[in-house]
């Protein structure tokens, strides 16, 4: 799946939150928020972003952290 920054995405989300699937093979991890401040923004198109997965006593959490831009958040 493919989505470019402006497109409209292909399914309809209710919730913010975030959506984890697999579509055509592959992970799929949404993030849906409507107020992104603009430095988000701008991080989300110029740095790396890392996405890390802990699961512990039944727990999953999903940490994303965007380098030298946001700090890790869950």
């Amino acid at each position: 799946m493919n989505v470019e920054i402006g497109e409209v995405f292909p399914s309809a989300i209710e919730e913010e939150g975030t959506v984890m699937d697999v579509v055509d093979g592959e992970f799929v991890f949404i993030i849906k928020d409507e107020k992104w401040m603009e430095e988000e923004c701008q991080a989300m198109k110029h740095n790396p972003l890392t996405l890390d997965f802990v699961y512990k006593y039944d727990i999953a959490v999903f940490l994303l952290t965007l380098e030298d831009a946001i700090d890790t958040s869950d």
